[in-house]
């Protein structure tokens, strides 16, 4: 909702501040974070007064008794938290766009944990309201620090909002509504899955693959945010020396591919483990979304690198395209495929278009930079990948051969320490996994 209220200007001050910031235009960047802010404040400004009576009328509608006077009551506070995220959330993009994520890292980690001290404090004499008052105050913290932050170490930009640039509006705009298209195509996908879940599969269909899909989706965020620090490196770099964004491609690519293959075989190969600690028991239509799902998340996790380049350096053809494709497919492979195989036909479509959509950035970036798919694994991943894949098909068959036998989960949880074992050998012996472990083990 962040993302979609803000028409994708967030995205767009974070490119556009780290393009300034090439040239040290810091004018150009009090100006922009200003328009921006001015922008935004109107836009949801308006957006909260309109949608206040008609989410009332909704509560109203909806909810009956007691409940609805309780709904009512915390309304008014959840329209002024999502009014602040949105709006002085701003601040926070300013920091990515000055590279700054590790301020930006820092200020949210407090806010968590200032939200949750704040619950244990609020929620016995407060019930839901302490919650509420809990939320409201983790939503002001991040603009209120990275304000401070940036008065203090950037005083050339001038933050106060005075000025607003249409030249600078305008110049923002069109990434912005790209961003914003790409955005609303991403929001779709999930709840037309379950949609078509819920259609040829039943509720407890649904409920496997919420559980499978979050549990990758954690794993596939960790890659995403870190593909995201990338976005204004590479808006400078493509400002001042272009030829230096492949190497920071490859460099994070190499890092993405270490961590995806061993995480995604590995939530794979323990599936059928993870679901006896979670449900109770081997479920297989868990331990199937998993396997299925595990794939094409893959995939699709090696492809942000290269989907972030494109973000940072305003080529979004290859990013509309595969969102959009994406989108179509997830709605048209869904149905026929659960029309003819159920839940299984549905989740099994989504993982197509998830890996076409993945396949359709890869193709447009390795094009426009004259890359040969050769790169896909880099010859010092070579002898991770084959030790990583040959150790999960081999475990894998394993365990499908002894899956209805008594003691499979004993066979299930040696074989996910024998390929965790396999996964280590093969990273000591790689510079990226090296660095990662030494990067972990500083922690």
């Amino acid at each position: 909702m962040f993302g979609v209220a803000q028409l994708g200007f967030g995205r767009s001050l974070m490119k556009y501040i780290a393009k300034y910031k090439a040239y040290n235009d810091y004018d150009s960047i009090s100006k922009l974070s200003q328009t921006i802010f001015i922008s935004v404040f109107i836009l949801i400004g308006v957006v909260s007064v309109i949608s206040y009576p008609l989410l009332l009328s909704l509560l109203e509608y909806s909810i009956e008794g007691e409940e609805v006077l309780l709904a009512k009551d915390i309304l008014w506070i959840v329209i002024l938290i999502f009014f602040i995220k949105n709006t002085f959330g701003i601040y926070t993009s300013l920091l990515d766009g000055l590279q700054r994520m590790d301020v930006r890292g820092i200020i949210v980690i407090f806010s968590t944990i200032v939200f949750f001290v704040l619950t244990i404090i609020l929620v016995p004499h407060y019930n839901i309201y302490g919650v509420i008052y809990a939320q409201l105050v983790q939503a002001v913290i991040p603009p209120v620090f990275s304000v401070i932050f940036l008065k203090y170490k950037y005083k050339k930009i001038k933050i106060f909002p005075v000025a607003w640039s249409k030249k600078l509006f305008l110049e923002t705009y069109s990434y912005g509504m790209k961003f914003q298209f790409i955005s609303i195509c991403q929001m779709l996908i999930d709840p037309l899955a379950k949609a078509l879940l819920s259609k040829f599969g039943g509720l407890s269909t649904v409920t496997y693959y919420e559980m499978a899909n979050k549990m990758l989706s954690h794993l596939r965020l960790l890659v995403v945010y870190a593909a995201d620090s990338i976005i204004p490196v590479v808006a400078e770099l493509f400002e001042k020396d272009p030829s230096k964004i492949k190497t920071v491609y490859r460099k994070t690519y190499d890092l993405v591919f270490i961590v995806s293959i061993s995480g995604f075989l590995m939530i794979a190969i323990s599936s059928p483990f993870i679901s006896y600690l979670w449900i109770g028991e081997v479920n297989e239509l868990f331990v199937l979304f998993v396997s299925i799902l595990s794939l094409s998340i893959l995939l699709s996790s090696l492809s942000m690198p290269a989907y972030q380049v494109n973000m940072g350096t305003g080529r979004l053809k290859a990013n509309l395209l595969s969102n959009l494709i994406l989108s179509v497919l997830n709605v048209s492979l869904g149905y026929a495929l659960g029309y003819l195989y159920q839940g299984i036909g549905v989740v099994i479509g989504l993982s197509i278009s998830i890996f076409i959509s993945a396949c359709i950035v890869f193709y447009y970036f390795f094009k426009e930079n004259n890359l040969g798919y050769s790169s896909l694994v880099s010859r010092e991943n070579k002898q991770f990948f084959l030790i990583s894949i040959s150790t999960f098909i081999t475990l894998f068959l394993f365990n499908v051969f002894f899956y209805e036998r008594e003691f499979f989960l004993i066979i299930n949880l040696a074989s996910s320490l024998i390929y965790s074992a396999f996964v280590l050998f093969a990273l000591w012996h790689n510079k990226h996994g090296i660095y990662i472990i030494r990067k972990i083990l500083k922690r």
